[in-house]
């Protein structure tokens, strides 16, 4: 089962982050509130309207205007496109 977006949205999963940096444990709070997620669905779509972002695209989203959703034992973020702030390369 997948989930699909309606128009212009995306769907947005969280990218683990690691629970070290060289010696330095990172507490599970911290990890968890990184605004770096991954696009795993993106929407219907709209006449005229072309995503920018693919599947698979690391992404910066806002700490607000999301909506978060819990599905199949994990959370998925649903946002408008347009409301991300900046597309990591994929070499990066």
């Amino acid at each position: 089962m997948t989930i699909t977006p309606i128009g212009d949205r995306v769907a947005l999963e969280r990218i683990p982050q690691e629970p070290k940096i060289g010696e330095i444990y990172i507490p599970e709070t911290v990890r968890n509130n990184s605004n770096w997620v991954r696009v795993c669905a993106l929407g219907t779509g709209k006449p005229g309207f072309e995503f920018t972002v693919k599947v698979g695209d690391k992404v910066l989203m806002p700490g607000h205007l999301r909506t978060d959703v819990d599905f199949h034992g994990g959370k998925i973020i649903v946002m408008k496109e347009s409301e991300l702030l900046a597309v990591m390369p994929n070499d990066a």
